[in-house]
């Protein structure tokens, strides 16, 4: 066992602010009972594996000034020639309306090795995404559970992540700044709108993100605009999620935004609590010339390149028809809609494992996913 100690404080050299240094023994607390990866700067032998317990955070203030005095320990599980991750995966084949076939995949980390799905040897997609290149793996057999290694220092690559007022946090406390917040996955990232439109979704292109696209979410044919409240849902290396409240006084809508590690997709899930009208979700009036697969497959691509060459599609699993220009609407009034906005890198050189409907594919199997570190 490793017992770590030490203090923050907003009186140093590089101060932190108040709200800054309280977050942070936030995130330390979060960690109680989690398995993570540690690397020691300057001691590489004690790198590894260990399950994080007993952390704790002392605060003192006085007026404008705080510190934090924090400890934890850190009992080891294995280094990383001892263990491996087994990605529990279940699901994998939304129910939908659509001819579409659901495609299952993974994700493992950024340089994972070793990777075993029982005696298949499945297909990949390499995606370069901003913290390096994430291979996705492709048609996996149902049930899997996916064994693979991955060393402490790398364990992170590709992660989905998630940030509040520009700290990216660790566990589901967050401030509630609706105006400030990202997720993404180093391959799409989600940000809030500045002026039109509900959020921002970008591409990462090849040494940098792309321009953000306008996304507008309406609710009986009017924009949800900004929202209430943010509140982070989940938030793991394999998959994050922030949920948006908007007020409607009394009722209220929620947007489920969710981001995969892997993924060229974000996926949305749009609730209401009073049924005013049918969901629909567009490009806030970007216009451009689209392919409507919505009868067929369940989705609506713009095919026109953007400036940064990409092509874009939006679908769903329920029965919708095409709205403005590029969007879709569902058909009818309903409470909840399932749906989702989606990146074609490079268009239409897309590779294999990238067009429009493997996206679409790749949405339709996106399966439920947790991690453990277990023994090789």
């Amino acid at each position: 066992m490793v017992t770590l100690s030490g203090q923050s404080s907003s009186q140093t050299f590089a101060p932190l602010t108040q709200p800054q240094i309280r977050a942070q023994s936030e995130a330390l607390l979060a960690y109680a009972g989690r398995t993570v990866p540690v690397v020691f700067s300057g001691f590489p032998h004690l790198d590894g594996w260990y399950t994080v317990g007993s952390p704790g955070a002392d605060e003192s203030t006085w007026r404008a000034h705080t510190s934090i005095e924090w400890a934890l320990d850190l009992v080891q599980v294995g280094r990383d020639a001892d263990v491996e991750i087994e990605s529990g995966l279940v699901g994998g084949n939304r129910v939908h309306v659509s001819a579409a076939t659901a495609e299952l995949w993974h994700a493992p980390a950024v340089g994972a090795s070793a990777y075993m799905v029982g005696s298949s040897v499945p297909g990949f997609v390499d995606r370069v995404s901003a913290t390096g290149t994430v291979r996705v793996y492709r048609a996996l057999p149902a049930a899997s559970n996916p064994r693979w290694g991955s060393p402490a220092v790398a364990a992170l690559g590709g992660a989905a992540q998630v940030s509040v007022d520009g700290d990216v946090l660790t566990g589901t406390t967050s401030a509630d700044t609706p105006a400030d917040w990202a997720v993404d996955n180093g391959l799409v990232r989600v940000q809030p709108r500045t002026s039109a439109g509900t959020f921002r979704v970008t591409s990462y292109l090849v040494s940098g993100w792309g321009t953000p696209k306008v996304f507008d979410v309406k609710r009986n044919g009017v924009s949800l605009g900004a929202a209430s409240h943010v509140t982070v849902v989940r938030n793991d290396p394999c998959e994050v999620v922030v949920r948006l409240t908007w007020d409607h006084a009394p009722s209220r809508s929620t947007v489920d935004v969710a981001v995969k590690r892997g993924a060229r997709h974000v996926s949305l899930t749009l609730q209401q609590a009073n049924v005013a009208g049918p969901w629909r979700i567009d490009d806030n009036g970007g216009g451009g010339v689209v392919s409507d697969q919505l009868a067929a497959s369940g989705y609506i691509e713009r095919q026109p390149s953007d400036v940064d060459g990409n092509f874009w599609v939006i679908g769903t699993t329920v029965a919708a028809a095409a709205a403005g220009t590029f969007g879709l609407q569902g058909s009818a009034p309903s409470s909840v809609m399932p749906c989702y906005v989606g990146v074609v890198r490079s268009g239409q050189f897309a590779q294999n494992g990238d067009t429009a409907a493997q996206v679409n594919a790749q949405y339709l199997g996106t399966p439920g996913e947790t991690e453990r570190v277990i023994s090789r």
